[in-house]
């Protein structure tokens, strides 16, 4: 749609709708942008063709350049020293050339001369492409001119319309939009509070049931701590009871080990000078005294399980007689005979803290 067209348009319904800002954004989009957009490509494009144009224009010139002076490079260095200085005429005016020297001057100044017309080509080139640049500008000059005329023309027709005359329909669709998207807001308002009440409500369900499982844990814990105890308490009584039992064994073995000794004591002979004498009794005597006074000790403490203190222990072997009987055993014998203290004051221990 042109210009023209659409502003006789615009102004057919000014008088039914409020649209003068939407006039000057239209303006601003379909004239102002576009004159500066196409006045931008303008200059981009004739600083492109004229850089372009010149860059090879200066490049063709100076290949030519450059050959016709190496033309003449190649000419000076066949004449002799004395007539470089002369020109290719004067040259052959004043010398005899030999016929090959004449051939490679007359295709020098042929070479030179097409090189002349080549740069008189390119001058007159380089005028054309000038006048057509040129050209295109006067032609982006009197677009700009024309679209200013419109431009202004529009202006005018805008700023002579009474405002008056403006209805306030367009206000009245802007109020019901207002409405209409404040009821939207007020329901989603409902919604989020209607939300908020909702997960309110699952959070106090969570914090009761976390309630319970922390109570249910508690109780878990306090089970399992009693069941440990409890585990442990048997763990403890069994132990107890293995030791006992084999306190029990090893009470029989030294029973049995006593027994043995009390039948060794019993049935072996003991010199007379091994045992002190007592005033009014004989040595043979006194060692069967001592002799039996053991029997009885063993009999009466050992055997019957009684003698389980260390004192009573202690006491029964700092009896006199008792260590007279122990005199006449063998070395190995006492030592047996105190490892089986030892053990037995170990199992009394043990059989009082159990």
């Amino acid at each position: 749609m042109s210009v023209a067209r659409r502003l006789e348009q615009l102004t057919r319904e000014f008088g039914k709708h409020d649209q003068i800002e939407e006039v000057k954004s239209w303006f601003a989009q379909e004239v102002e942008l576009p004159l500066l957009d196409y006045e931008q490509d303008a200059e981009r494009e004739f600083s492109q063709v004229h850089d372009a144009k010149a860059d090879e224009n200066m490049n063709r010139y100076s290949r030519r350049q450059a050959a016709s002076s190496s033309a003449s490079s190649t000419m000076n260095a066949l004449l002799p020293p004395s007539d470089r200085s002369k020109t290719s005429e004067e040259y052959l005016d004043s010398n005899d050339i030999p016929p090959g020297k004449i051939i490679l001057l007359d295709a020098t100044r042929r070479e030179n001369q097409e090189l002349k017309l080549q740069l008189d080509e390119l001058h007159k080139q380089m005028k054309n492409d000038q006048s057509q640049v040129e050209e295109c500008l006067s032609e982006f000059v009197e677009d700009i001119k024309r679209y200013e005329g419109l431009y202004n023309e529009a202006s005018e027709k805008v700023s002579i319309i009474p405002i008056s005359k403006m209805k306030n329909e367009f206000a009245v669709e802007q109020v019901k939009e207002v409405e209409r998207e404040r009821d939207e807001v007020m329901r989603k308002l409902d919604e989020l509070q209607s939300l908020c009440r909702t997960i309110t409500d699952e959070r106090d369900s969570a914090l009761r049931e976390a309630t319970l499982l922390q109570g249910e844990l508690k109780n878990l814990s306090a089970d399992g701590n009693d069941c440990l105890a409890e585990e442990r308490r048997k763990l403890e009584v069994d132990r107890l009871e293995a030791e006992k039992y084999k306190l029990r064994k090893e009470r029989e073995e030294l029973r049995l080990k006593v027994e043995e000794l009390q039948r060794s004591l019993s049935g072996q002979s003991v010199p007379n000078d091994s045992v002190p004498s007592a005033s009014g009794c004989s040595k043979h005597g006194h060692l069967l005294t001592e002799r039996e006074t053991l029997e009885q000790l063993v009999e009466s403490n050992l055997t019957a399980s009684t003698l389980t203190s260390p004192i009573e222990i202690a006491e029964v072997l700092q009896n006199p007689h008792v260590r007279g009987a122990f005199a006449f055993l063998s070395k190995p014998l006492l030592d047996e005979i105190c490892e089986l203290t030892r053990v037995v004051e170990s199992l009394s221990i043990v059989l009082k803290h159990s």
